[in-house]
């Protein structure tokens, strides 16, 4: 049986390399997190806070994580639908 969805498990799949780095802009530290697919295809995502005393690197990550995940699911989604349309199940 064809696929029909996409997974969890497809999107930690792809989800190669992760990168996370603290960057000063502005005065306030940014967290900066960047995933490398696994066909190579790179994802970025930045979070900042309001206090910079309150900033706390692993949150960002955590908020980037979800973003990136959200867009990992986002394309996987596009390419099963346009692998069906390709083979002529819309």
């Amino acid at each position: 049986m064809p696929q029909i969805s996409v997974t969890k498990e497809q999107v930690a799949e792809n989800m190669q390399d992760v990168v996370c780095r603290t960057e000063m802009e502005f005065d306030k530290p940014v967290c900066c997190v960047t995933v490398r697919m696994k066909n190579g295809f790179t994802l970025r995502e930045s979070t900042t806070c309001v206090d910079p005393s309150a900033y706390d690197e692993k949150i960002g990550l955590e908020i980037c994580l979800r973003k990136i995940e959200d867009r990992i699911w986002y394309l996987l989604g596009f390419l099963l639908q346009e692998n069906l349309y390709q083979a002529g199940r819309k």
